[in-house]
């Protein structure tokens, strides 16, 4: 039996202790798409245009994972005193990859850093940084831990793989959407208005969310019907 490819956007860990830079993704995005029934590789961090551009021929579909901030030069915001560590070549890269992508109407399914830089692509912009409100977003109890839910727009994709108005969800991020891209439509939000999932309604699948279902889908049987739902779209 013949499974589908879906290309994972990957992080660069810096060179040290006499290893050169390396290319990097947390295992739990390929264990879910896995179990949801595809084959998941991992893309190159290439700046050669036409070279992508074969890479994303051979693919059924993106899988834009998590990571580092991204240089708000890209959405023209100067850097505020608390944006974290960047990675200028994955977002280079990812920057190309998402229009490809799109062109081609491949399904994508991005996550936490992934919805960001998705937002960010087709025009929005984002928060550099959260502070702790009646929300704390950014990791303390562990990357599974259900921090709060999110309210599911109905009528959305979201709602429709969900089947629920809201979800409990982990977070695990200090960035966030702020001005939705124009070509994205608002899928969930937290109790305090963080943005917690957008949409692009017309395409064959495009669905982000801030949270990390590729933690959860082991014990949360919802967050397996998000990789599954994608792997369907294929």
């Amino acid at each position: 039996m013949i499974q589908k490819l879906v290309g994972l956007t990957c992080n660069v860990l810096s060179a040290a202790d006499g290893h050169g830079p390396r290319l990097t993704c947390n295992t739990a995005y390929q264990n879910a798409l896995l179990q949801a029934g595809c084959l998941p590789v991992i893309l190159p961090l290439t700046a050669c245009s036409s070279a992508l551009q074969k890479i994303v021929e051979k693919l059924d579909g993106i899988l834009l994972t998590g990571g580092a901030d991204i240089q708000p030069s890209i959405y023209h915001e100067a850097p505020h005193p608390k944006l974290g560590e960047t990675e200028p070549e994955r977002d280079a890269m990812e920057m190309d990859l998402i229009p490809l992508a799109l062109q081609k109407d491949l399904p994508v399914f991005a996550i936490c850093r992934g919805m960001q830089s998705l937002n960010a692509a087709l025009g929005g912009t984002l928060h550099q940084h959260l502070e702790p409100g009646s929300i704390d977003h950014r990791p303390g109890k562990g990357r599974n831990y259900l921090a709060h839910s999110i309210a599911i727009t109905p009528g959305s994709r979201l709602h429709s793989i969900a089947a629920a108005p809201q979800m409990q969800v982990n977070s695990l991020h200090h960035q966030a959407v702020s001005k939705v891209a124009p070509a994205l439509q608002i899928a969930a939000v937290a109790p305090d208005g963080i943005v917690e999932a957008v949409e692009m309604p017309g395409r064959k699948y495009v669905l982000a969310v801030q949270f990390h279902p590729e933690e959860l889908y082991r014990e949360q049987s919802v967050m397996l019907k998000l990789f599954e739902a994608f792997v369907q779209a294929l």
